[in-house]
C-alpha cells in the first residue's frame, strides 16, 4: 500500500460521511487547506453550531475485528491521528458501517485503556497503531450513525456537540 491509495480509501470514506450527513439535512466540506489535513477532514459550517470531523476508512477491520487508532508516524517521528487532531467528532468506516463518538471521547478512551497490541510499523510503515478489538470499543464510545435515521442523526450531533 502507497500513500495514494490510502488517500484514495480515505476519500470514499469520506464520501460516505458526506452522503450520510447530507441525508440528515447536514452540509459538510471538505478540508482544502494543506496546513490542516492533520487537524481535521470534513467541516460543517452551519449557522446554528459549526463542527469538525476526522474520518477513518479502517479496511482491515472487518476481517480482523480489530479497530486501528493511529497515533504517530515512526518515520517522521511526529504524532499523527487521534493524537493531533483537532475535530469534535472522530467517525470511525467499517465496511459499511459508520461509527461516531467525540473526538475527546476517543483521547481519553485511549488513555484509559491499554490496547492488545501496538503494530509500530502498520500499513505502509508510516502508522504506529493502537488496535482494539471491535466489541471492546465501539459500543463503549461510538455511535453507529450508518443504520439511524436522520432525526436521529441530527439528535446524535445535538447531544455529542452539547457535551
Amino acid at each position: 500500500m502507497n500513500i495514494r491509495d490510502d488517500l484514495k480509501k480515505g476519500k470514499v470514506g469520506e464520501d460516505m460521511v458526506v452522503k450520510l450527513f447530507k441525508s440528515a439535512g447536514v452540509d459538510l466540506g471538505f478540508n482544502k487547506d494543506r496546513s490542516k489535513f492533520k487537524f481535521w477532514d470534513l467541516k460543517s459550517e452551519a449557522v446554528d453550531t459549526s463542527f469538525s470531523i476526522e474520518v477513518k476508512n479502517d479496511i482491515m477491520s472487518v476481517a480482523t475485528g480489530n479497530i486501528a487508532i493511529e497515533v504517530s508516524n515512526p518515520r517522521s517521528g511526529k504524532e499523527s491521528g487521534i493524537s493531533v487532531t483537532k475535530s469534535d467528532l472522530w467517525v470511525h468506516i467499517v465496511g459499511k458501517e459508520i461509527w461516531c463518538c467525540k473526538s475527546s471521547k476517543l483521547k481519553s478512551f485511549i488513555s484509559k485503556n491499554e490496547p492488545f497490541k501496538v503494530v509500530k510499523y502498520a500499513g505502509d510503515g508510516n502508522a504506529t497503531i493502537y488496535l482494539y478489538k471491535k466489541a471492546n470499543i465501539m459500543p463503549k464510545i461510538f455511535t453507529e450513525l450508518s443504520a439511524k435515521k436522520p432525526k436521529q442523526i441530527i439528535s446524535f450531533l445535538n447531544k455529542a456537540l452539547s457535551e
